[in-house]
């Protein structure tokens, strides 16, 4: 049953304080000592408590900026500033751009945007997206832009402050960016930074991008993509050498002035013309296509089966080379591509907490009881199509009826929305994609994981690409499938460490001793204890339901009457009888005629999915 009145013990509270200490004292160490580094503090260590009281240490000798993408996280950290006797002076929460601009925000969305057919809002989105920096936005635009009519815009006043009067800058991975927000300070990236510096164009947009660029460059004798990659090498070389030439390869005259292009258009087009195949000694992917130029990576994937053309473009946050120590802290980090998304090597502390001590920790100081309640089963989830219905909700069912009330779940936003039964499930938003840093359940003593995401093969090997790696999937399903030593990281960040955050939402307040958690899916990172239930679970059969129906209609009824009634053999119906005798749900008494007679006991209160296990048999 549930463990919701326990309290922790005092041994356990001691446990986490002192794990809570050498994770304090780890970023704390990081910090003065400069350089780049990659934390592995698990989740429940207090990297955000962390965050916010280390600013007011006497021990930290240098000024802090946190980087996180949670709003309510940045309010957090404030708030543990605060309470550690930080002034609210010396405390500075950056101004947001789609937050702080009128524009952004789509107050001026009824004004028209000459020459274009989009709302100022979606314009203003588009150029950030482009890596036109907001500051830019507004140099460039000048009185053009309507929150700029009547003098300076909002965001551009919050934006005029001196960073070197704050201990402490609280803000979204993009303002690294910035250079006033980074240079000789401190910065500590609050978990993965995902797609912040990173993102990808479609084929449609880009080929239109890169037409329109070319359309204004008649030295580069080409009309189209297509022209990009039907030149020869001379040419290709002659077509670099004037793109990189450009005084800008980022220009926001491109994405405003011209219907179609983007600010990004060079960059796009030299994905396009530069790039070479992903290769290693094993695996060559001619269909990735990989360019450097100085920290950014630009990816041109020229499409493979049924998955789209497409350019991906990584842009590191150069800023961050003035920083005095820049800190990633990730629960379930990959170094690789941390280091590829940051653009710089880190430092790994891989031996701050060894797997058999997070084992021991999620196990004895949390007390997590976690179930896996398949051995093979991956359950990819992404696709409704892919999510046996009947089993999700069987599952929910039977924690449902042990527990004795609704089970707090985390699978894919599809199955939530069409597959989940809602007379099961007690929270609506959080899924699977969308729960790093996130805590609306953490002071849940109950859970359930219901399958994992697979984006595709394809999206693994864009992210390996991304890094220079090429990977192939072994071609195998399930649990045998695997891209390789290297490959295996990527689809386990992808995939295993996204359940693993998962896990991590429930159990989390101090007063809770711990939580029982159900996961069905064999997609689990191996550190992380648990008993597995090795049996499938059985769904109810057609003509099973046939004999459950005769026996709730009648008082008693013999074993014959069954098969008459059914139309079913007498070995189909002997075991439908001993199957629903285990399961306490029929009983039989011998009448005065010598015959067996079976009755109901309980057919009602039978899992209506199906027959499942939710404890391991030993």
């Amino acid at each position: 049953m549930s463990r919701i009145e326990q309290t922790p013990t005092s041994a356990k509270v001691d446990a986490l304080q002192e794990w809570r200490n050498k994770s304090y004292n780890t970023i704390k160490d990081a910090i003065n000592q400069g350089g780049n580094h990659l934390l592995p503090i698990l989740m429940t260590l207090g990297k955000t408590w962390s965050a916010g009281n280390l600013p007011a240490d006497d021990d930290v000798d240098y000024p802090l900026t946190v980087f996180t993408k949670q709003i309510d996280t940045r309010e957090q950290i404030e708030e543990y500033a605060i309470e550690a006797g930080l002034e609210p002076e010396n405390i500075k929460r950056l101004p947001v751009f789609n937050r702080w601009c009128p524009t952004a925000k789509g107050e001026h969305d009824g004004k028209e945007v000459s020459g274009m057919d989009l709302k100022w809002s979606e314009l203003m989105a588009e150029l950030q997206r482009q890596l036109v920096p907001p500051s830019i936005i507004h140099e460039f635009m000048g009185d053009k832009i309507p929150c700029q009519h009547d003098g300076k815009c909002e965001y551009s006043a919050a934006c005029d402050f001196d960073a070197e009067d704050y201990e402490l800058l609280i803000g979204h991975p993009v303002h690294a960016n910035i250079l006033s927000y980074v240079e000789e300070r401190a910065v500590l990236f609050d978990e993965d930074a995902g797609g912040a510096f990173e993102y990808t164009v479609s084929q449609s947009v880009y080929t239109a991008a890169i037409s329109t660029f070319l359309e204004h460059h008649s030295d580069i004798d080409a009309g189209s993509k297509n022209d990009l990659i039907r030149a020869d090498d001379e040419q290709r070389e002659e077509w670099i050498e004037i793109i990189m030439d450009r005084e800008l390869l980022v220009d926001p005259d491109i994405g405003y002035s011209n219907q179609g292009g983007r600010a990004d258009s060079p960059l796009l087009t030299l994905a396009v013309l530069n790039g070479k195949p992903v290769e290693n000694d094993e695996v060559t992917d001619t269909g990735l296509r990989r360019t450097e130029i100085g920290k950014k990576v630009l990816l041109h994937d020229e499409g493979k089966d049924r998955d789209e053309p497409s350019v991906t473009i990584r842009n590191p946050p150069e800023a961050l080379t003035s920083a005095w120590a820049a800190i990633a802290m990730d629960g379930t980090p990959t170094p690789e591509i941390w280091e590829g998304r940051l653009g710089r090597e880190l430092d790994y502390d891989e031996d701050f907490m060894t797997d058999e001590e997070r084992a021991e920790f999620v196990r004895d100081t949390l007390g997590y009881k976690i179930t896996q309640l398949t051995e093979e089963t991956t359950a990819f989830s992404a696709k409704a199509k892919n999510v046996s219905r009947w089993k999700f909700n069987g599952y929910l069912h039977e924690i449902s009826e042990h527990h004795d009330r609704m089970v707090p779940t985390i699978t894919s936003l599809q199955a939530k929305k069409s597959i989940i039964h809602g007379k099961y499930v007690d929270n609506k938003e959080l899924h699977l994609g969308k729960v790093r840093s996130h805590s609306e359940l953490e002071d849940e003593t109950l859970l359930a994981v219901l399958g994992s995401l697979h984006p595709g093969n394809r999206a693994i090997q864009q992210l390996a690409a991304l890094d220079g790696y090429a990977i192939e999937s072994n071609g195998k399903y399930g649990v045998d499938k695997s891209y390789g030593e290297i490959g295996d990281r990527y689809y386990h960040h992808m995939v295993h460490s996204e359940v693993a955050q998962a896990i991590f939402r429930a159990g989390r307040k101090d007063d809770i001793a711990g939580a029982d958690i159900y996961v069905y899916t064999a997609c689990i990172p191996d550190w992380i204890p648990r008993k597995v239930v090795s049996k499938r679970p059985q769904k109810w059969s057609d003509k099973i339901e046939e004999t459950k129906r005769v026996l709730k209609n009648n008082e008693s009824v013999s074993k014959a009457e069954i098969q008459e009634k059914t139309g079913n053999g007498e070995r189909t119906v002997r075991k439908h009888l001993y199957t629903l005798r285990d399961l306490n749900a029929v009983d039989s008494i011998t009448g005065f005629n010598g015959k067996k007679e079976w009755f109901d006991t309980g057919i009602d209160t039978l899992n209506p999915h199906g027959h499942f296990r939710i404890h391991p048999e030993n």
